[in-house]
């Protein structure tokens, strides 16, 4: 390939299949893929036969591959994953394309996500056989149907900022203390010094966070109190990690 010429970089949930996942990769000339598997010691990973099998198939072929392992039962932390690797690619200049036929739900639906909010492209491979119903497997592909892509917008920095001093904080706050520490943050700023015209600038970035659920207000006036909610915390997770 020649020099500065962008690769196509195809990730791809593994669960227990296996054409669904490599056939993919040769029909659509991939030039690197990274597989996505369960976050667990291999020994206790049943697709640990499934994974094997396609490494080996990705040698014969010389493709290279990586992989990323996340929790396939928590959708922020599938969400992070298959974002953050999304964004390198994107970073390097790459294409990237995103596999949503194969891996668990949680994960397949979070990778349909990522791809969106990312700007991938998204595919499904259409197997020949299915015989899930009966052993969960299914054999060949007979077609990869490029997916319609709707634009998602990921969460603005400057509220996943405010999520972010939440959270450092212990997950609450006194009201004017939360608008203290967003002003030494830069998130709040204002050619008046005046507490009013502050507050105001600080309810415009509270607003949206209460309408999405992500924060709590409990209290009234002075001792207000601004709290990070479950939703808030998961969605933090989801765009920053841990």
């Amino acid at each position: 390939m020649a020099a500065g010429t962008p690769l196509r970089i195809h990730i791809c949930p593994v669960s227990y299949e296996i054409d669904r996942v490599v056939l993919p990769l040769l029909k659509l000339k991939a030039d690197e893929a990274i597989l996505v598997t369960k976050r667990t010691s291999p020994e206790k990973d049943k697709a640990k036969k499934y994974i094997e099998r396609i490494q080996s198939m990705l040698k014969v072929h010389d493709i290279p591959f990586k992989m990323l392992q996340c929790d396939l039962d928590d959708f922020h932390d599938c969400l992070l994953v298959v974002s953050s690797a999304i964004k390198k690619e994107r970073d390097q200049g790459n294409l990237v394309f995103v596999n949503i036929s194969t891996g668990g739900r949680v994960l397949s639906h979070a990778a349909s996500i990522a791809g969106m909010m990312h700007e991938a492209s998204l595919y499904y491979a259409v197997p020949e056989s299915d015989e899930r119903e009966e052993r969960e497997v299914t054999h060949g592909v007979s077609r990869i149907l490029p997916m319609p892509s709707f634009r998602i917008e990921p969460p603005e920095e400057e509220l996943l900022d405010c999520l972010d001093v939440l959270k450092k904080a212990g997950g609450s706050l006194r009201k004017r203390e939360f608008i203290e520490h967003l002003r030494e943050r830069g998130l709040v700023s204002t050619r008046s010094t005046k507490s009013q015209a502050i507050y105001g600038v600080a309810k415009r970035l509270c607003r949206p966070l209460i309408e999405r659920g992500w924060v709590e207000e409990e209290g009234r006036t002075r001792a207000m109190v601004v709290r990070l909610s479950s939703e808030g915390e998961r969605v933090l997770r989801g765009a920053r990690g841990p």
